[in-house]
């Protein structure tokens, strides 16, 4: 809240002491004070002094079709703030930044496009008017007309030699004398104009063809211009012309050819139309672009060309343009399917030397054709029949690699023409290489069992067809008819056949199916089957001792297989305490094992068998008590065959009675026997 002033000092503070315009103190302010003085003490002249005061205050707005001016006047300060004052303006609805003034304040607020209608508001606030009361606080809007903006007119002059120029004239109105105006043509400056008065006219060299800008601008309001577009006639230049024939796409159709001349928009031409050098069509045309352009259809077999007259720069054609004369060809046919001859690689050294040869017919003369060949390992250059000379046509490539080829012959006139082609498929079959089989006999592991055979084939051509047969005595092997093969990669191609003869040769032959002189052959004899192993059993009887020992001779071993010989009770198969089974490879084949402190009075069995079982042998013995014959002190030797029965006896020694101990007589002799089995 301002602090209340009493009426003395409110007027005192009121009157303003400096002019707003000069900013000097103002020439009646000492009468003025004095006034004041008089007024005070005369009590009778505060009214009048306050009244002057409240109508300095009153602000002004002025505007012109290029902006508003507020004026605001002899306005009070408040305590020492310089600008408690303020005007806020807006133009067009545009809200412009609030000025802040002390005393006084001018400002000018342009309109952005003076060339249109424009709007402004503008408030002038005094702090101490805030509600508007004394007017010192007040509101102005308002709308402004748009200013007038200039005229112009153009044209260009015709250009009728070849790289000349043209002139342009530009006439402008509505201008304000002694006011300098921007000139641009395409945005490029030219010299400022100044008018003396409300018309000018002004003219420029440019080069002739092209649309030109002009525009005038008053550099007082920029917002104030004009333009126009002025077209210039291009001059007249040597003309590209042509004749374009589009043949025929389908059998026994007419087509359509094409006259085409560069030319100069806007310039008249005058055009002639010939087939076969007589006339058809003759014409007088505006170029509306700079391509010139008509179509007709064609016959068959026909010759076409045109000539063209620039009519301004030639009027008596002396330089007469003529295209180049097209012929319209015969019409497409159906194409018959390449004939193709093939011979076949029969070389065994790597180099091929298959042909193939191609034969073409039914061409039509004068159209163009292409023949290829895709799809195999040679690289075959395409040819071009452009155009055909005669109706057949056949080539022969020498040296062509192994694989599937795919001969085309396409009709290539015209693009459009689709459809009018033929293919044919050749395939030449790889060359023949020494091919090799490796055989790979098994090995029979049972006694009368039989033998595999695992033919590898390698060194073949892929590709290339073979047979594979086995024979013994150069004779099939029955079961085994021969078989064919072609193989489809590098990979060795493995054939078996099983349930043969152990013992027996066998060949198996790989033939070339195409080329029967080559062929790969391999020898192989599987090894004969395995017998059962031989047991021969020897016991040594001991007399005195209860126990034998007992050697085993086994023969007829194989070899990579491992025996194990085992003691067992014939009765019931039971091993014998403290006699542990022997273990024997297959090699040597004859072999020798011992088993110690077998107890004798019993029947043994002596086992061989391999680890599969599949190779065994036994035998059966009678491992009798040993006995001593004190008669003839003599003891018999005995065979064990496993069929005697001799039953040793041991005597005994009768002993001194009083003490005496006769020792028995130790004399004993070895009974042994021998039994084979």
């Amino acid at each position: 809240m301002q602090p209340s002033q009493s009426p003395r000092a409110s007027l005192l503070a009121r009157l303003p002491r400096f002019n707003s315009a000069t900013g000097r103190p103002r020439r009646g302010w000492a009468a003025l004070a004095g006034g004041i003085a008089l007024a005070l003490v005369l009590g009778s002249g505060i009214a009048v002094a306050a009244t002057g005061a409240a109508e300095a205050h009153t602000p002004s707005v002025s505007t012109s079709c290029a902006g508003v001016t507020v004026v605001a006047a002899s306005y009070n300060t408040n305590n020492g703030q310089q600008t408690p004052n303020s005007v806020e303006a807006t133009i067009d609805g545009v809200v412009q930044a609030a000025i802040p003034f002390g005393n006084s304040l001018t400002r000018t607020f342009s309109f952005v496009d003076p060339s249109k209608t424009n709007t402004y508001t503008i408030t002038v606030k005094a702090w101490d008017d805030p509600k508007g009361d004394n007017k010192w606080t007040q509101t102005f809007t308002g709308k402004v007309d748009p200013c007038a903006k200039p005229t112009i007119t153009a044209n260009a002059s015709a250009c009728d030699v070849k790289t000349g120029q043209t002139s342009l004239t530009a006439n402008f109105g509505s201008l304000v004398a002694n006011r300098p105006y921007l000139i641009t043509v395409n945005g490029a400056p030219q010299p400022n104009l100044v008018p003396t008065q409300t018309t000018a006219t002004l003219t420029f060299a440019q080069t002739a063809g092209q649309t030109y800008t002009i525009t005038i601008t008053d550099s007082t309001i920029p917002g104030l211009k004009a333009s126009t577009d002025v077209v210039s006639v291009g001059c007249p230049t040597n003309p590209n012309i042509r004749v374009s024939v589009e043949q025929c796409t389908t059998e026994n159709a007419s087509g359509k050819f094409t006259i085409t001349a560069d030319v100069v928009k806007l310039r008249v031409y005058e055009v002639k139309v010939y087939s076969n050098n007589s006339q058809i069509d003759s014409f007088t045309e505006t170029a509306s672009s700079n391509v010139l352009t008509r179509s007709y259809t064609a016959t068959p077999s026909n010759t076409y060309y045109f000539t063209l007259r620039d009519v301004a720069a030639d009027p008596n054609g002396a330089n007469l343009a003529s295209s180049v004369p097209q012929k319209f060809l015969p019409c497409p046919a159906t194409l018959p399917l390449p004939d193709l001859a093939l011979v076949q690689c029969t070389a065994t050294n790597g180099v091929a030397n298959s042909t193939l040869g191609i034969s073409l017919i039914a061409l039509v003369i004068d159209r163009s054709y292409t023949v290829t060949v895709s799809g195999g390992p040679t690289a075959i250059p395409a040819v071009n029949i452009a155009p055909a000379t005669t109706s057949n046509w056949s080539n022969g490539v020498v040296g062509v690699l192994p694989g599937s080829y795919v001969v085309t012959v396409t009709d290539v006139t015209d693009p459009r023409a689709t459809g009018f082609t033929a293919s044919a498929t050749a395939v030449l079959a790889p060359c023949p290489s020494q091919q090799e089989v490796t055989l790979v006999p098994s090995t029979c592991t049972v006694p009368g069992g039989t033998s595999d055979i695992s033919a590898t084939v390698t060194k073949f051509t892929i590709g290339r067809a073979y047979s594979i047969a086995i024979t013994q005595a150069n004779a099939p092997v029955a079961g085994y008819p021969a078989q064919s093969f072609t193989p489809a990669n590098a990979q060795p191609v493995v054939f078996n056949y099983t349930g043969l003869t152990p013992g027996v040769p066998y060949r198996v032959i790989v033939t070339d199916t195409a080329l029967t002189s080559v062929i790969g052959a391999a020898d192989v004899t599987p090894a004969a089957c395995p017998g059962n192993p031989e047991v021969v059993v020897q016991a040594k009887c001991a007399v005195l001792s209860s126990a034998s020992v007992v050697s085993v001779a086994v023969d007829k071993l194989f070899a990579g297989e491992t025996y194990t010989v085992s003691l067992t009770k014939t009765s019931n198969g039971a091993p014998v305490s403290g006699v542990a089974a022997k273990t024997v490879t297959g090699s040597p084949a004859n072999q020798t094992v011992q088993f110690d402190n077998v107890p004798n009075g019993t029947n043994y069995t002596v086992t061989v068998a391999n680890a599969a079982k599949t190779l065994t042998g036994s035998k059966s013995f009678e491992l009798a008590s040993c006995s001593l014959d004190l008669t003839t002190l003599s003891l018999p030797t005995l065979a064990l065959t496993g069929s005697s029965t001799l039953t040793p006896t041991l005597a005994g020694i009768g002993f001194l009675q009083f003490g005496l101990v006769l020792v028995g007589i130790s004399l004993y002799r070895r009974r042994s026997g021998t039994q084979e089995a």
